[in-house]
């Protein structure tokens, strides 16, 4: 696997090529990843060697600029014009060869994919180890990242990231296709993996205990690990290097590179701030409230766990 340096001018050249279009004073057309390219930057941005076992910050480094690309995929371009509903299609190892056909494309030439040319990636995570491959469906994924927010914490930081952007992505996707009308609506990426939920007598059990997949055994097994010994930690914590979290640019939020004061002398002085002798008999009762509420959340993996099952709801129910 060539996942590193390389990987990183790749993806900053995959950068500028589609925030050169996407800026309103350019009058040149954003250029879009092709599908497959876009399915592998989806498993940059989870894969543990990458992220929770990555051993060098190059490949932190790859995580977190395929994780901002797919931000700017989706707020530059859209889920539609952007062709995602390929890009994060599941598929067996007998389908595989059907990827990496098309390439690189104008976004206003979405429906003319022979204007492309044929490239094929020869690297494992956009094959046999890629994300879109390795799980079963969509639920399959979204079982197993609930899971974590309760079992594997430090998975679920990973995970959180990539379910926040995947449920962006789905919204989005059904509010451009409801307004072009009923018809669009079927072709929504939610009805998609609706329907690849399994047999029609069981499948909206499973889709019920995906969302609300709790970390006991039968979710375990039924919602297993995506990749071999995803969960297991670097034997050395010291390899796991100080740009490991993740950057988001639209959230002003930097990651470790613009911070350098010491996390204990930030929670030191975070009590300073707000000293409970002043807070008012409100302010105690809010603080109440707000703890019964995260500690209600725990059984669910916590708070953000929570809000992403609530949204998932909430879009199925649409």
């Amino acid at each position: 696997m060539l996942i590193g340096y390389a990987d990183s001018q790749a993806l900053n050249l995959l950068l500028s090529l589609l925030t050169s279009g996407a800026l309103p004073s350019s009058q040149l057309p954003a250029l879009v990843a092709p599908p497959h390219f876009v399915s592998l930057i989806s498993t940059l941005t989870v894969h543990p060697t990458l992220t929770t076992r990555a051993k060098t910050s190059d490949r932190i480094q790859a995580a977190n600029l395929a994780f901002r690309y797919l931000r700017l995929v989706l707020g530059s371009v859209g889920p539609i014009r952007g062709n995602l509903a390929e890009a994060f299609s599941f598929t067996t190892t007998d389908t595989l060869s059907r990827r990496g056909r098309r390439g690189r494309r104008k976004t206003d030439d979405v429906d003319s994919p022979d204007k492309g040319y044929e490239q094929h990636i020869e690297n494992d995570l956009a094959s046999v180890g890629s994300l879109w491959t390795r799980g079963e469906d969509f639920w399959h994924v979204f079982g197993w990242a609930f899971n974590c927010s309760i079992v594997h914490k430090r998975r679920w930081e990973v995970w959180c990231a990539w379910l926040d952007n995947m449920l962006d992505v789905l919204e989005t996707d059904w509010n451009l296709r409801f307004i072009e009308g009923k018809d669009a609506l079927a072709e929504s990426l939610i009805i998609r993996y609706i329907r690849s939920g399994g047999h029609a007598a069981g499948k909206e059990r499973r889709i019920l205990r995906a969302t609300f997949a709790d970390g006991q055994s039968r979710c375990m097994n039924e919602f297993k690990e995506i990749w071999p010994n995803e969960t297991k930690e670097l034997k050395k914590e010291g390899d796991i290097k100080k740009a490991e979290k993740k950057i988001d640019i639209e959230a002003d939020d930097y990651g470790d590179y613009m911070d350098e004061e010491n996390d204990a002398d930030l929670e030191g002085a975070s009590h300073d701030l707000m000293p409970e002798r002043s807070a008012s008999p409100t302010k105690r009762n809010r603080k109440t409230a707000s703890t019964s509420l995260l500690n209600g959340a725990d059984p669910l993996g916590g708070i953000d766990s929570l809000t992403l099952r609530i949204r998932l709801l909430s879009l199925l129910s649409k």
